[in-house]
């Protein structure tokens, strides 16, 4: 006779800037489709590649700045 197992734990939500960022990326494939299906001109592109460079980097630096913040306080 088997013993029921133990329920498995239900897993946590993401996080919000984990969630925000993987929101990003799949908005930046959808707009690399559409500009693709569109055949936008070159500078187009560039402007949304630089656009997307920027915000891309302040989502890590936020990111960075979160962990600091994390690390710095359990080390209280």
């Amino acid at each position: 006779m088997s013993r029921p197992s133990d329920p498995l734990p239900a897993p946590s939500p993401l996080p919000r800037s984990v969630r925000a960022m993987g929101i990003y990326l799949l908005g930046l494939v959808v707009l690399g489709v559409l500009f693709w299906a569109l055949g936008l001109p070159d500078p187009w592109t560039l402007a949304v590649q630089w656009a997307s460079g920027i915000v891309f980097v302040l989502m890590a630096v936020g990111l960075v700045v979160m962990v600091w913040a994390v690390v710095c306080e359990a080390l209280r």
